[in-house]
């Protein structure tokens, strides 16, 4: 049997003086004693593993995401060389060939979203059991997932844009 007793007392002196009550009243009796918020956070253990879990698995899809971006645009910038370095002969500066860049990869970005977002707001029934204090339309979550993909993909496209820009039309030419 468990028993809930509130008091203002330590837990110490209260936890004596019920002892030698309860002992009395019922002689053979376990006695222990666990504060409440024990007994909140050992219930809540499971549901914090989960969280913290599925807080590991988005980051590591975001990783690999960022990675997959930077992989197919560091290949396409590779590909391109030869076009890059006709843009810097013909006097496109370095910013014109990142900013080049950056407009491809939000073509690609905005694609992804036009896809992807009508295919979350589907879903969202079936992660409605899973939401707590959030609801499953919830506009602030969607923004913020949709820019922090509009960033990832930004830096993942702006580091082969930067490699890319200082080129010399002649090495590029040449291969």
């Amino acid at each position: 049997m468990d028993v809930i007793v509130r008091s203002d007392l330590p837990l110490a002196s209260a936890s004596a003086g019920l002892t030698r009550g309860i002992l009395g009243a019922a002689p053979g009796a376990a006695v222990s004693y666990r504060a409440i918020s024990t007994y909140v956070n050992d219930s809540l253990a499971t549901d914090r593993l989960m969280a913290s879990l599925s807080g590991c698995f988005g980051a590591l899809a975001v990783l690999i995401a960022t990675l997959g971006l930077y992989g197919v645009v560091s290949c396409m910038v590779a590909r391109r060389k030869v076009e890059i370095g006709i843009r810097m002969a013909l006097g496109a500066d370095a910013r014109l060939i990142v900013r080049m860049v950056l407009v491809e990869t939000g073509v690609l970005l905005a694609g992804g979203l036009a896809i992807g977002v009508p295919l979350a707001v589907v879903t969202l029934r079936w992660a409605a059991s899973l939401l707590y204090g959030v609801g499953p339309w919830d506009p602030l979550s969607f923004a913020a997932a949709t820019g922090a993909l509009a960033f990832v993909s930004l830096v993942a496209a702006w580091i082969p844009a930067r490699r890319a820009s200082p080129l010399a039309p002649t090495i590029a030419l040449s291969e």
